[in-house]
């Protein structure tokens, strides 16, 4: 399961823009896929009534809003600003279509596009993205966890075992964007401030019990699975049944990288990119931070944001090396991990069983928190693929070796 992210240029103001008086919570649009419900961002949905802006330099977000009669509704660091459409009467009120082609004319205008909806990756055609969930699931006490965490074949095969005699990723901060993260599971020993994009409040915890409900909870442990001793950064940018928006995603990436992540795990795609997140990703890289990202689970051509270079391309491999049928592929791939039947833990204390490519970038999350706090900060994402085990094409350098990459 896959998500991306965008990232914003210093000298330009990202501008959220809220056409309808109505919260907008919801898609133009949806369709099913299994029994989760996506948001289809490649056919164009998007929230009711937002577009984001991007204005040119020096140009003032609240004389654009003035100007179409606009208010703003919230100031965002990092200049962004979500304006409410108050003021308009009902025969006044413009459609997201033809604010974005009013505004892409106004010459305090860099770019201009919907606040895109973006779904929590699934296997279009494959049941199996519905989490297994153990029956045997129960908290663990006294910090011993069940046996299939600890002696699962992804541990053994990347050969974290191994990485741990030097290193356990202690001191590097991982950010995890996903649906939330339950932090009171006793995985989580270490863990620091997160946030929560979707309801705008400091408690980034799983709700709703929805389709994507553990999905973030799951990716957050699968990060420790590799570095047990990594601080893990929750960061609530999707909803329970795996809906997010652009700005959002966004938000959060140069967020994580404001607030020190070292290394920011992205376990979502989308197909077209989007600019808003592009740029947050650049913004995010330029702050140091390591950005990782699934390739996708639709079978074909990698998806975004993991297509970006400055992002850290995740293919699935099964337990015998080989690259699952539903894993995407191709030359922006950097490495593979393993994606199929991966535990980890589950909110309330559970566990449980997952596929998909939004477990394997995971493990190539904690690889990163090893290789940093073993003191190699220069090029991570060049000694990850360096010290990658050969496996068959389109899986880039191969499938990861923690071993390796920290020896």
């Amino acid at each position: 399961m896959k998500h991306r992210i965008i990232a914003h240029k210093n000298a330009f103001l990202v501008v959220v823009i809220l056409i309808l008086m109505a919260s907008a919570l919801t898609p133009r649009s949806f369709h099913l896929v299994g029994d989760v419900t996506l948001a289809a961002q490649r056919s164009g949905e998007y929230k009711d009534g937002e577009v984001i802006v991007q204005l040119k330099p020096g140009v003032v977000a609240r004389q654009l809003a003035a100007r179409y009669n606009l208010t703003v509704k919230k100031d965002h660091k990092n200049n962004q600003y979500l304006l409410s459409l108050t003021n308009l009467t009902a025969r006044d009120r413009l459609s997201v279509e033809q604010l974005v082609a009013r505004l892409s004319k106004d010459r305090d205008v860099e770019w201009v596009e919907p606040n895109y909806l973006v779904g929590l990756d699934q296997f279009e055609s494959d049941q199996r993205s519905i989490p297994n969930i153990d029956p045997r699931s129960m908290p663990f006490l006294d910090g011993v966890s069940p046996a299939d965490y600890f002696q699962q074949y992804a541990l053994t095969l990347v050969k974290a075992p191994q990485a741990h005699a030097i290193t356990k990723g202690f001191g590097v901060t991982v950010a995890v964007i996903d649906s939330g993260v339950d932090t009171t599971h006793p995985l989580f020993r270490n863990v620091t401030v997160g946030y929560d994009f979707v309801d705008n409040d400091t408690n980034p915890s799983e709700t709703g019990f929805g389709s994507a409900y553990g999905h973030g909870t799951h990716a957050a442990g699968t990060v420790l699975l590799v570095a047990p001793d990594a601080t893990i950064m929750p960061i609530r940018a999707f909803n329970s049944a795996g809906i997010g928006d652009a700005s959002a995603i966004a938000s959060a990436i140069r967020w994580a990288a404001d607030q020190g992540a070292q290394v920011i795990n992205m376990s979502f795609s989308y197909h077209d990119e989007l600019r808003v997140v592009k740029d947050a990703v650049v913004y995010a890289r330029s702050r140091g931070a390591v950005l990782v990202a699934s390739a996708g689970n639709t079978g074909g051509a990698v998806r975004y944001p993991a297509r970006a270079k400055e992002v850290i391309a995740v293919a699935a491999t099964d337990a015998q090396d080989r690259k699952t049928s539903w894993s995407c592929e191709g030359k922006e791939v950097h490495v593979a991990a393993p994606g199929v039947s991966i535990y980890s833990a589950y909110p309330g204390g559970g566990w449980a069983w997952w596929d998909g490519t939004s477990f394997a970038a995971p493990l190539v999350s904690g690889e990163a928190a090893l290789i940093i706090a073993r003191g190699r900060h220069s090029d991570v994402a060049k000694r990850i693929g360096d010290t990658a085990d050969p496996v068959g094409g389109g899986m880039g350098k191969g499938r990861i070796n923690c071993y390796e990459a920290v020896r």
